[in-house]
This record gives structure tokens, sequence and C-alpha cells, in this order.
């Protein structure tokens, strides 16, 4: 009992503490500002939308490419929506419960650094009765059962503690698996879905419907501009 570092396992509870604390604070940023850039590519869809509406019946093939970058972007979006909402609803809330649960575990290494010095002091009066017998046995008695609830404070902080590290690890394991699999289907669908617009541009031919809407504009003014 007597090998448990105390103050080194309350100095890293308390670097644990601030580590979640920071990453708590910094996926709260990361998360508004998710929020924000899904609104505001929200808003360019919409106008890509607009802008589509008016465009179809000019050059039909120009009208395309804006419906389809507004799609692509739109599923996109969808991603970055679900990804900011994990964030906000698992991420977050499970780094403050982890920030709790250390609260919790500090407490108890307080709890067993106070027994043991409580202990240290009934040995100490001990030491100073030399002459009394009886007050001998009671403090002895006193000393014996400060003994017993030091040990038990001590397997208290031995179990929790445990099992802080094992749950940390997981939970950490887990969350950055987690988050790592959004981002990576975010990416991957805008790979995806950017690569198909991207070969429509390259395969796309607006001329002849651009033709068609300068003569529908210009009339014969085209045509004998290009005689000229």
């Amino acid at each position: 009992m007597n090998t448990i570092q105390s103050d080194t396992i309350l100095t890293y509870l308390s670097n644990d503490e601030e580590n979640f604390k920071e990453l708590s604070i910094q996926f709260k940023k990361i998360q508004e500002f998710e929020e924000k850039l899904h609104f505001e590519y929200e808003q360019f869809q919409n106008m890509l939308k607009q802008l589509y509406e008016k465009e179809k019946s000019n050059i039909g093939k120009m009208g395309d490419l804006l419906k389809a970058v507004s799609e692509a972007s739109a599923l996109v979006n969808a991603r970055r929506s679900q990804y900011q909402l994990f964030i906000q609803k698992k991420v977050i809330p499970s780094l403050n419960g982890q920030i709790e649960q250390i609260k919790q575990k500090k407490l108890l290494v307080q709890d067993y650094m106070a027994k043991k010095a409580f202990e240290g002091q009934k040995e100490e009066k001990l030491k100073q009765i030399t002459n009394d017998e009886a007050k001998q046995k009671e403090v002895y008695g006193q000393l014996e059962q400060s003994r017993r609830d030091k040990n038990t404070a001590a397997n208290t902080l031995i179990t929790q503690f445990s099992i802080h590290i094992n749950e940390r690890n997981a939970e950490t394991k887990a969350m950055f698996q987690h988050i790592l699999n959004h981002l990576m289907v975010m990416c991957s669908t805008g790979l995806q879905e950017f690569s198909k617009v991207a070969h429509l541009i390259v395969e796309m031919d607006e001329k002849p419907d651009a033709e068609q809407f300068l003569s529908k504009m210009l009339g014969n003014q085209k045509n004998k501009k290009q005689q000229q």
C-alpha cells in the first residue's frame, strides 16, 4: 500500500483533466466553425439553384453545370452536417464526462492522502505515550482503525485509477476513430461527387447552346457581323 505514488497520480489526473478541457474547447470551436460552414454552403447551394433556374432556358449546358455543382455540394454538406453533429452530440459530452470522472478520481487520491496522514499522526502519538497503558491501548485502537481506513482508501484508489486509465485509453481511441471515419466519409464523398462534376466540365460542349442563345438574342445582326 505504501508504494502508491499519490502525488504523482494526482499530478497525472490533473494533467488529464487539463488535456480533456483543452480538447473540449478546441472541438467546440471546430463544431461551431463546421456549423457555420454548413450554413454558408447551404446559401451557396440555394444561390446556384436560383442561377440554374435563370440559366436553364438560356444556355442549357451551363445550367446543367450549375445544377451539378449544387447537387454535389449538397451531398458533401450533408456529410459535414453529420460530422459537426457528431462532435456536438457525442465528442464534447464524452470529453466533459471524462473531466467530471477525473474530478471524482482526484477526490479519491485526496481521501487516501488524508487517511495516510491521519495514520501517521496516530503512529507519532502512540510513540509519545510511554507511561499510560490505557491511553496506549486507546491510541493503538485508533491507529489500527486508521490503518484499515487507509487500506480501504488505497484499494479503492487502485481500482478506480486502473479503471480511469483503461477507460481513458478506450474512450480516446474510439473518439478519434469515429472522428476520422466521419472525415474520411466526407472527403470520400467530396472526391466522388466533385470528380463527377469535373468530368462533366471536361466533356461538356456548351457552344451549340451558346450559338442558339446568341442567335435568339441577336437575330440576323450576329450573321451580318460575321460576314463583314
